[in-house]
């Protein structure tokens, strides 16, 4: 089962901050995925929490299309 992963969050004007608690196995896997990249830790982050968010994004909707398409019985 996975480990569930804690984040805080500090916002600061339009800005939000995340404060994410990583294994130092995680945290060297993303340091090695950003380097390989040419990026700071943090654009890496970003990017790849945006990704996520708009894959889940995608999913939602996708869901809510075939939803509201299905014929009703």
């Amino acid at each position: 089962m996975a480990k569930k992963k804690s984040a805080t969050t500090q916002d600061i004007g339009k800005e939000v901050y995340l404060k994410v608690k990583l294994s130092s196995k995680e945290r060297k896997l993303i340091k090695m995925a950003a380097a390989e990249r040419e990026m700071s830790i943090s654009d890496f982050m970003h990017d790849a929490i945006m990704n996520c968010a708009e894959q889940e994004t995608r999913n939602f909707y996708q869901r809510e299309m075939v939803r509201k398409k299905a014929p009703k019985k």
